[in-house]
């Protein structure tokens, strides 16, 4: 019996005597977890107008929910948003769009149909981290409104400008 004892007494010095360490350190078992939204800044600017090439005061140009801007009297509109959720960048399912919103209604030439604008971001400066997207930025995107056409489609035409090359930026 004396010897069973001691026996089971050894087993079990021996587990828990194997589970201290003199080190504090905590012992990681693969990458630890992170939580959070990836954002990154987001500067894209442009001007509405009409089919005559008239600039349109009172539209609503979002970007995903993130950033909104109202054009002004020359239908400039600009979106610089700082830690802005930009999926569309790193999701390929996903693409950027600008929507634009006619809120005035038939004020300043309206009503006009709201419209969804293709975005072809171009990031900027790179982002710090898996958190940080870095900086996308698309400028002088010129939006054509057209006049709604009752029950038909939205209407707008777009002319972006040319991407920047390597030696633009």
């Amino acid at each position: 019996m004396r010897l069973i004892y001691r026996c089971l007494c050894l087993v079990f010095g021996a587990i828990l005597g194997s589970g201290c360490t003199d080190s504090t350190e905590p012992v990681e078992y693969g990458p630890m977890p992170e939580y959070g939204v990836p954002t990154g800044k987001v500067l894209v600017d442009g001007q509405v107008v009409d089919d005559l090439g008239v600039p349109v005061p009172g539209i609503e140009v979002s970007f995903h929910n993130t950033g909104t801007d109202t054009t002004d009297a020359r239908g400039i509109w600009s979106i610089d948003r700082e830690n802005a959720f930009i999926n569309c960048v790193t999701n390929d399912q996903q693409a950027c769009v600008l929507t634009v919103r006619d809120i005035d209604g038939a004020d300043n030439g309206g009503p006009f149909p709201t419209a969804d604008v293709l975005l072809n971001l171009v990031q900027t400066e790179p982002g710090s981290g898996s958190f940080d997207l870095g900086t996308w930025e698309q400028h002088g995107i010129n939006i054509v409104m057209s006049d709604a056409v009752e029950y038909g489609p939205p209407v707008a035409k777009v002319e972006l400008p040319a991407p920047p090359t390597g030696d633009d930026r």
